[in-house]
């Protein structure tokens, strides 16, 4: 190839380069300012695009499918879909098993609520803003009744036990504070797989021996299971549960506010609680 030609193509090579990388830098701008502007989208934005978007997790006390059944139910699932009439704005449904796939989704603008009974710890607090609790609770220990050994009653009977609890769970701060009061006498195994009611399953069904959850998941375990387990061991002190938001969605959490004081004024928070919750508060 000649000189000349040879200058040419590089010259024409040079100049698609700077062309393509100047492209990819508008696009990543573009990109940055989109994320921004979800991740600190409030209610008049929510309200412009028509669609409220809210993540749960699996489960009875998310949203699940019964067997032999199409329908989707579950505490949350039921609670955010009701709430949409009162907003009159569509929520757009989606699950997530991980709580921290729930946080992360909710800054990066992709959800709008975790509506997960979430304590209101001042760890969460620091980081998100909060509805008013939707309901109470506490942690409990779950163990098998016919295990051969007493049953746990305090906290120091924890020393040498191994309790399992979902990964990421909310009850993994309150254990590791109680840890650490104990000198470290008992071990907490972070299960990747399982969520609380499959954990207490498999207590019931004899593989693991221990798991902490909340009272209100304990009790609809123990239907299932009325003389396989016990959870009358409190792990926590009573705990305000409530949906998480960003930080830069006030006028949203003070819109779900609102709405929840009118379900729970004419009864459907109750009708709803009652269903999955009966000793609920």
């Amino acid at each position: 190839m000649k000189p000349r030609k040879l200058l040419q193509l590089y010259v024409g090579l040079l100049a698609l380069a700077v062309v393509t990388m100047g492209l990819i830098q508008i696009f990543r701008a573009l990109h940055k300012q989109a994320a921004e502007r979800a991740a600190s989208r409030d209610y008049d934005a929510i309200r412009r695009e028509g669609v409220l978007r809210m993540v749960t997790t699996y489960g009875g006390a998310g949203g699940f499918v019964a067997p032999g059944d199409t329908t989707l139910q579950g505490f949350q699932y039921e609670l955010c879909r009701a709430l949409a009439q009162y907003a009159g704005i569509p929520t757009e449904m989606h699950f997530e098993m991980s709580l921290e796939a729930s946080f992360r989704g909710l800054r990066e603008g992709r959800y709008d609520v975790v509506a997960r009974g979430l304590p209101t710890t001042d760890e969460l607090k620091a980081e998100y803003l909060f509805t008013d609790p939707l309901m109470t609770d506490r942690l409990v220990l779950v163990q098998r009744r016919d295990s051969g050994r007493p049953l746990v009653r305090n906290q120091l009977e924890l020393i040498g036990r191994t309790l399992y609890v979902p990964r990421e769970s909310p009850a993994i701060l309150r254990l590791e504070n109680l840890r650490r009061e104990m000198a470290d006498t008992f071990r907490i195994v972070q299960e990747p797989l399982y969520d609380s009611e499959q954990l207490i399953d498999m207590v019931a069904a004899g593989d693991i021996d221990y798991t902490v959850c909340d009272r209100q998941t304990a009790l609809r375990a123990q239907a299932r299971y009325p003389t396989a387990i016990d959870i009358e061991t409190d792990i926590g002190f009573t705990q305000l549960h409530a949906w998480a938001l960003r930080r830069t969605s006030p006028a949203l959490r003070d819109s779900l506010n609102a709405w929840l004081r009118r379900m729970r004024r004419d009864g459907t928070f109750d009708r709803i609680r009652r269903k999955y919750y009966p000793e609920g508060k």
